[in-house]
């Protein structure tokens, strides 16, 4: 979480002006309920990036760092469409029709 802090903060700041940030995905480690002091940290680094997204803990994408899209939980599913849209709607609006 320091280092994505880090990172927003440089490009939030414009250290970073060639590069183009959708925002950050945070990946929950462990499953259950995210301890505050995360939840916490998670609001502050939001501040700082365009979106951001949190994908819930999936086993199977830590034991195989790779997931099945039709099996996937309906939550996990609608985070990622959403970044995708995110970054689509991006790279539209950088590379001239």
């Amino acid at each position: 979480m320091e280092s994505a802090r880090r990172a927003a903060q440089g490009w939030a700041s414009g250290q970073h002006p060639d590069v183009v940030l959708a925002g950050l995905v945070i990946v929950a480690d462990t499953p259950g309920k995210t301890p505050r002091s995360l939840a916490a940290a998670t609001r502050v680094i939001s501040g700082g990036v365009p979106f951001t997204w949190v994908v819930p803990w999936i086993e199977e994408l830590r034991l195989t760092g790779a997931m099945d899209w039709e099996s996937m939980a309906r939550e996990p599913k609608k985070v990622l469409t959403a970044i995708g849209e995110a970054v689509d709607e991006l790279t539209s609006e950088r590379i001239p029709q």
